[in-house]
Order: C-alpha cells, then structure tokens, then sequence
C-alpha cells in the first residue's frame, strides 16, 4: 500500500507525462488547433507577432466607408471605438485621416501590449515633438476588453464604432448568426455605448443572416455594400445608423382632465367669472320683469306670464362650471 506521499508523486509524474504527450501532440500537427473564437488561439498567433498584420484587407480598402461618414473638419472631435484591433494597421490610418479620439480594445491580453509598445515607438518616431506629445496624450488608448461585456465602457460614449472581421472571428462556429447568443450579446453592447444616430461599421465575410444580427430587431438601420475591387469575392461593409431615442411624445390634456386639478390663480378666475355671470343673470331678470310690468300696464287683458327664476350657477369639486334651474331640476355642465 502506497503513502499518501508516494500517491501525489505519481500523480505528479502522470500529469507531466499528459503534458509532454499533449505538447508533442502539438509539435507533430496531430492536436486539434484552438477555436477562431478563443484567446488562446489569438494569444498564440499574436505571441511571436508585433508587425503590422491585417487579414486580407487593410485601412486603405475600406477607408471610403470611415472618411464618407465624417467631414474632415469634425474628424478632430469625434470619438472611435475600434473593437477588436488586433495588430492591424487601422489606428494610424484613422490618425493619418484626422481621427484623434481613438479607443483601441482586443480581448488577448498580448494584442493589447503589442500594441501599446508600437504606439509609443510611432509616437517617440513622429516628425515634430508637438505631433509626438500629441500622439501620446492619452487621446489614443489600448485595453483589454470582450466585446460581449463592455462594462467598462459608458453607454452612448462614441460617435463611430468600427469592427474589421471580429464579429467573423465570434460567429465562425454559429449555426446562425442571428440567433447567435454571443452574437447578440456583442451586438447589443456595441449599441449601448454608441451614441443615438451613431454609426457603426461592420467589415465582414458573413453575409445571409449576419444583417439580420445587425439589425438588432430594428434598433439598427442597416445598408450593406461591397468593398471596391477586382476579386470576385470581395468582403461587405455593413453601415449600421442607431435610431435616435424615440421617446412617445407627450398627449395634451383633454378639458376635463385639466379641469381636474384647476391652480389657485384658475379658482380665483372662475370664482370671478361666476360672480359675473351671476350679476348678468340677475340684471336680465329684472329687466325681463320690468317689461312684462309695463306690458300688462298697457294691456290689462293680457294675462301675465309667470317668470321663473335664472338659473344659478356654481362648480363641483372638479371646477366643472354646473348650471342648476329651480323652476324644472335639470342640471347641465357647461364647457
């Protein structure tokens, strides 16, 4: 019987043989490469890599999407969230534009560092030292961030987002990209922290029911083109526009709801004109009886016709104006 000593040896020396085989696995091609999807399939292909890498496509291919959305006068104000930088060249192609505000974020940890190095490196290159503090004002950041969770990251913060082949990365092993839960989930951050007529631009290979996924159940308009070129197959570029906050507009009152809670200057009038109405009431009265007086003098005959009295008039708790007649009972409420 084994000590408990000589037990966690052995199990020591087994996982170390599982390593060795797995890593020899590796060497040899016979392991299963990691997922498109994972960190560690980007922490590997980035590891050894600091040079500037764009998968097939650079800044220049789909430049005309980026500079058409912005007027070269307002590039200097605006801010950019580019999701999933890798090592590509896009940010200097953006501060070559006229783009100064520019958030950089890729979920390997190594991207993120490779990045922030070569940035200083162009910065402590730059022509002029004003272009250079410039460069390293903290105008242009790096961090690391899943595009799924940006909770760093405050909501309706940038005015242009802009993806290059992530998304195609995330959704490589989805059924459906519409239905695609971390699809859903990245989509819906990116609109988060977008402002309201903000756009985002989506450079990708998945076409059919990718749009769909953009369109975020309407929360998104989408139009979609082709990056120019010679290839026959050629990438898309989807410009997604965030609706503006469409907050219902507000109803007027109806009469009687606004009556409802009249305000002390609106009791004070209505006391006012009551009293009015009141002294017209009676003036016509006595006019009326005075008439009749002076008909009945001048014809004894002439039967004299009863005068009932005007109706009085008064407002219910609601302020409704209520005219009440003693002579028949009938009440009515006036507008």
């Amino acid at each position: 019987m084994h000590s408990p000593h000589q037990e966690a040896l052995e199990r020591e020396r087994a996982l170390k043989t599982q390593l060795e085989a797995q890593n020899a696995a590796k060497s040899a091609g016979d392991g299963p490469p990691p997922s498109a999807d994972s960190i560690e399939y980007w922490n590997e292909m980035y590891y050894e890599r600091s040079a500037a890498w764009d998968t097939l496509y650079s800044y220049n291919d789909i430049r005309f999407a980026i500079t058409s959305l912005v007027p070269e006068a307002e590039r200097g104000n605006i801010k950019i969230l580019h999701a999933g930088c890798g090592t590509s060249e896009v940010t200097e192609g953006l501060w070559r534009d006229g783009f100064r505000h520019i958030a950089n974020f890729d979920f390997s940890p190594v991207v993120v560092e490779v990045m922030a190095e070569r940035w200083k490196e162009t910065a402590q290159n730059a022509a002029t030292s004003e272009e250079e503090e410039e460069r390293l004002s903290g105008c242009v950041q790096w961090f690391c961030a899943d595009i799924q969770d940006l909770s760093m990251l405050r909501g309706g913060e940038y005015d242009l987002i802009l993806e290059k082949f992530t998304l195609d990365a995330l959704l490589c092993e989805a059924k459906d990209d519409a239905t695609s839960n971390s699809g859903n989930a990245a989509v819906r951050e990116l609109y988060r922290v977008l402002k309201p007529e903000g756009r985002f631009l989506s450079v990708a290979w998945g076409e059919g029911r990718r749009e769909d996924l953009l369109r975020l159940g309407g929360q998104f308009d989408v139009k979609t083109e082709r990056v120019p070129g010679q290839s026959k197959q050629r990438p898309l570029v989807y410009t997604c526009r965030k609706k503006g906050d469409e907050r219902p507009t507000a109803q007027p009152k109806s009469a009687s709801s606004a009556r409802a809670t009249p305000q002390p200057e609106q009791q004070q009038q209505q006391h006012q004109q009551l009293q009015q109405q009141q002294q017209e009431q009676q003036q016509q009265q006595q006019q009326q009886q005075h008439q009749q007086q002076n008909q009945h003098q001048h014809d004894p005959q002439q039967p004299q016709q009863k005068v009932g009295p005007m109706p009085t008039c008064t407002h219910d708790a609601q302020g409704v104006t209520l005219c009440f007649s003693e002579s028949d009972g009938i009440s009515r409420a006036r507008d």
